[in-house]
């Protein structure tokens, strides 16, 4: 007999052990409202005046230090009232952080990653951050007792509010409470960002998945889940967080699973559902690889991702190589997850780090950001670098950003050598791909000669047994005759583990960034670089090539694998989706 989702729920709330929890916000535009008229879920219980400072349950100094059980409740610096609230609504935002004893405070609010959304007759602000156009309106918050607050009507159009606070002194100059950069938050469609899934160590592609999700408030987040939508499992994260990561374990091979996210005070996500691969070869499969989404928030990558997810029911996995975000920038990360909300809820995302991901103000990168949402496995030798075996394929991820781990000797050389050998000394799984950002090899115009030598080192160990390599960054889409190791044509020109045939390398078309047309000069320095790819055709006349936003769809079944670059048109200018090349191949 199913359970009931509603009596879950409760037990839901029990197991987080909180009075308060995240947000309150149980009827958000978007939610399926599961409490509305629940206690646990009432305006009057999260984010008013009683429950955040008077409720002895929650601020009690005692309880919190003495309770053998984890609180999960965190006392917000910023929250709204109400916390049931739609489109069109008045709320007011609350202020109670470091700079609450200031005699001044203004805000900043932001929506949807920063963009100009329709319903705003105010006139926008703007800066550029990290190369894209940030825009704003700024308001003088009113002091309170013990707070500021400030009176806003949310647009129709919205689905986030971001929000920043400053003071600013009599020269103008501001200091800024943007809670270390990542901003406060407040969903209007739940969750903020999310629910993505993806595998870890402890949650692998046949036994279990990681559901990904971030609130407006830091809490322990859950997920009801089972084989129907009634659902009837539930799992609860392992602590109170703005992202969380909810391991669902023990799923049955090759089996349908329903989830729903939900925070600890009555929040609840739509239904979402992905079919749980079976282990090991089990007839046809396929999954779909990308790039270079990069949406400053022009929504391209929407269109695509979009696009995608209607041709997405037969997917495994999406291996994404790179520059998933126009920038390390918290605006930038919602644009990416709420263009592929829809997608990410139903197909587990395999990712890899590009130029964009990281943050460019340090020597070296800094993945802190990347890795929150995606966090790498302990064994990874450096960066973002780990192995995910999916039926009867292994996928290998390296990390482009740090190019000296790819040389002789380097920390992803020496990793990547000993999955090899493994592999092969298995005799399994029968196809290994692998995925990092910048290519090695590439007839466009954008990777300089240093940079593909750079890691091209790594190559000479996948002769014999790695299939196919993906990469991205050059936003144009080509595919690589059979290559050696040293750049030149595989003498059988096939591709292969045969000692004559070669690996096949594609650089993905962009998700989202304008494609790009230029090809090395026919006359000049690089020219050789025109005789690598056997897709696109090149005019001998001509330095450029056509080119089209898209994706890679790779199919296997058994010894056989096709690849098919799909096209979806122009940015602003889409069309159905169309294989632009494919290539079909059958190994001894």
């Amino acid at each position: 007999m199913a359970r009931n989702p509603a009596l879950l729920l409760l037990l839901a709330f029990a197991l987080l052990a909180s009075p308060t929890g995240c947000d309150g916000d149980d009827d958000v535009a978007g939610d399926d409202d599961v409490s509305a008229d629940d206690d646990t879920g009432d305006d009057d219980s999260t984010g008013d005046d009683d429950s955040a400072d008077d409720d002895d349950s929650a601020d009690d100094d005692d309880s919190a230090d003495d309770d053998d059980t984890d609180d999960p409740y965190v006392e917000p610096d910023v929250f709204v009232i109400p916390q049931a609230f739609a489109p069109g609504d008045v709320i007011a935002i609350q202020y109670l952080g470091a700079l609450v004893g200031e005699e001044a405070l203004g805000v900043r609010v932001g929506f949807d990653g920063y963009t100009r959304i329709e319903g705003i007759e105010e006139e926008w602000s703007s800066e550029i951050v990290d190369g894209s156009y940030r825009y704003f309106l700024e308001y003088e918050m009113v002091p309170a007792v013990d707070r500021f607050t400030h009176d806003l009507e949310v647009p129709l159009a919205a689905r986030a509010i971001h929000m920043s606070f400053f003071v600013e002194d009599e020269d103008g100059d501001r200091t800024y409470d943007d809670r270390d950069g990542e901003g406060y938050h407040q969903e209007v469609v739940f969750p903020y960002i999310g629910p993505l899934l993806t595998w870890t160590d402890e949650a692998e592609p046949g036994a279990g998945v990681v559901v990904t999700f971030e609130t407006s408030m830091p809490c322990r987040g859950t997920v009801q889940y089972g084989p129907t939508e009634d659902l009837g499992e539930i799992a609860v994260g392992d602590e109170a967080d703005y992202v969380h990561h909810v391991r669902l374990e023990g799923l049955a091979p090759d089996s349908d699973v329903y989830y729903r996210v939900l925070d600890n005070v009555g929040h609840a996500g739509e239904i979402h559902h992905f079919h749980n691969p079976p282990s090991g070869d089990a007839g046809p499969w396929r999954f779909a690889a990308l790039a270079d989404a990069q949406d400053h928030g022009g929504g391209a990558w929407a269109q695509v991702a979009s696009a995608l997810d209607d041709q997405a029911d037969d997917l495994t996995f999406l291996a994404f190589t790179g520059d998933l975000t126009a920038a390390d920038d918290p605006a930038a990360w919602w644009i990416f997850f709420d263009g592929g909300r829809a997608l990410f809820a139903g197909i587990p995302l395999v990712p890899a780090v590009g130029n964009h991901d990281p943050s460019f103000d340090q020597g070296a990168p800094d993945e802190s950001t990347f890795e929150r949402y995606f966090p790498a496995p302990d064994a990874s030798p450096a960066g973002y670098v780990h192995r995910v075996d999916v039926r009867d394929a292994a996928l290998l991820t390296l990390d482009s950003e740090l190019p000296d781990g790819f040389a002789e000797g380097g920390d992803q050389r020496t990793w990547i050598e000993g999955e090899l050998a493994a592999i092969t000394a298995a005799g399994e799984p029968a196809w290994v791909f692998v995925q990092w950002h910048v290519p090695t090899y590439d007839a466009g115009v954008r990777t300089s000669e240093s940079d593909m030598e750079a890691l091209r080192g790594v190559t000479t160990t996948f002769e014999g047994q790695v299939d196919w390599v993906f990469s991205g960054h050059e936003h144009l889409g080509q595919r690589m005759v059979p290559l050696r190791h040293d750049a030149t044509p595989a003498p059988s020109g096939q591709y292969g583990r045969d000692p004559s045939d070669g690996v096949g390398y594609l650089v993905l078309p962009p998700a989202g960034m304008s494609p790009r047309t230029s090809v090395a000069a026919a006359e000049g320095d690089e020219a050789y670089r025109r005789d690598w790819p056997a897709f696109p055709p090149i005019d001998p006349a001509s330095d450029h090539v056509d080119s089209e936003l898209g994706w890679v769809r790779i199919t296997v079944d058994g010894d056989s694998l096709t690849a098919e670059m799909m096209g979806v048109g122009q940015v602003g200018a889409p069309v159905a989706p169309h294989v632009r090349d494919s290539v079909a191949y059958t190994r001894p």
